[in-house]
């Protein structure tokens, strides 16, 4: 049977534009892990220009109401979302560095070492960075963690996965050295 031709994103697409488009940020302080806020406040409305990248405090100020709260309205969500846009967007063209080779990498390493390589599973691993990690595979991990334009957090990041299979990459350079040694 034919498989039927989608028009429209997955929940997970959308979520995974908005976090390439956002750096994985808030657009109103900038704090790394976001929800996705819906500006119309229809859940239902699954539309990239809906969706806002705020964090969980602003995402609850977004929907408080009374004068005792940042009045987020849908339209200064809206500009500031599209201010933090264009400022990461041309974050990341001034720093020019295409992660697509790197992030191939990564997953390609992952996969030759296989579960055995990691000394914590990679979902315990980034939970404990932010819960929303805890159900991913490892691939969506890595397209996650490789979707910011910002070279601190991916040192961080990088610097994690490094402790993860510390273990295997010794073991693989002591493989290497002995390599070198008999040849």
């Amino acid at each position: 049977m034919a498989e039927a031709i989608r028009d429209e994103p997955t929940r997970e697409e959308l979520r995974t534009e908005l976090i390439a488009k956002s750096s994985n940020c808030c657009c109103v302080c900038q704090t790394p892990f976001i929800h996705a806020h819906h500006i119309d406040g229809n859940r239902d409305n699954n539309v990239i220009d809906d969706l806002a990248p705020l964090c969980p405090n602003h995402h609850s100020l977004a929907h408080a109401n009374g004068n005792m709260f940042l009045n987020l309205t849908p339209e200064r969500v809206k500009t500031l979302r599209d201010l933090w846009y264009a400022y990461v967007e041309k974050r990341k063209e001034s720093f020019g560095k295409d992660f697509g080779t790197a992030m191939l990498m990564v997953k390609n390493f992952s996969r030759e070492l296989g579960p055995y390589g990691a000394t914590d599973g990679w979902a315990k691993t980034f939970a404990s960075l932010n819960q929303a990690y805890r159900d991913m595979k490892v691939d969506e991990i890595i397209d996650r963690v490789f979707s910011t334009s910002n070279p601190a957090d991916l040192k961080i990041y990088l610097e994690t996965m490094k402790v993860m299979y510390r273990d295997a990459l010794r073991k693989l350079e002591v493989q290497r050295t002995l390599q070198r040694l008999w040849t």
